[in-house]
């Protein structure tokens, strides 16, 4: 489990004061919120203290639906794993206290992280569970990303490789090629984005704007 991070009255209130025109969620139509919200390639779901379900977007509904690490029971979230249950209710506790979390669940194969967060809207309260990511390929962000750095098909398959942590001999094996090729296609994906090793090339696709497919919201629905 991770340490908590208590929210203070000036994180909430810097927004208001630091010059940046913002727009108060009234003065915006529910369905772009929601919407908005089904943009992240993110799991995300609003409940209340006892861990109700007010809302979810799509990706979150993929993994209630699922039921490998989440699951809906009686309008309630509740881990896969009863074990990792009490952890949940210990980070909504400790939101409900003004305290920001961060649990793992699952088991070995589909385990990730959840970020449990407090929020507050003048007297009402609520909770904001964000799902990790599974990975870092096949994103509609690295789509984009390759498209705008160039990069062939054969590249991005290796860079996908790459973010998902193989080795070159891993990538070469998989595609049936030899590991020559894949170093050289290393080296030109390297040129392309401007990167001086694997290390920054994957911390660069990690730090990409998560943006969900329209063909994969489709499949989510």
């Amino acid at each position: 489990m991770f340490d908590t991070i208590r929210t203070t009255s000036n994180d909430v209130a810097w927004g208001a004061h630091s010059g940046y025109a913002t727009s108060k969620p009234s003065d915006l139509p529910s369905e772009l919120l929601v919407s908005m919200l089904d943009e992240m390639d993110y799991g995300v779901l609003l409940v209340d203290a006892q861990l109700h379900i007010r809302h979810t977007n799509h990706l979150a509904r993929y993994e209630l639906n699922a039921g490998q690490v989440l699951r809906k029971v009686d309008g309630q979230l509740y881990t896969a794993q009863a074990h990792h249950q009490a952890e949940l209710v210990q980070a909504a506790w400790r939101a409900e206290m003004g305290h920001r979390s961060m649990i793992e669940v699952g088991s070995d194969h589909t385990k990730f992280s959840l970020a449990v967060v407090p929020l507050k809207h003048d007297a009402q309260n609520a909770i904001l569970v964000v799902c990790g990511k599974r990975q870092n390929g096949e994103s509609l962000s690295m789509q984009f990303f390759a498209n705008a750095t160039k990069l062939s098909r054969g590249e991005v398959t290796v860079l996908q490789g790459l973010c998902e942590g193989l080795k070159a001999e891993d990538i070469a094996s998989h595609n049936g090629v030899c590991v020559s090729t894949v170093r050289s296609q290393i080296i030109s994906i390297r040129q392309k984005t401007g990167t001086h090793n694997i290390r920054d090339l994957v911390k660069r696709v990690a730090a990409l704007p998560p943006m969900v497919p329209a063909l994969r919201m489709g499949s989510l629905q």
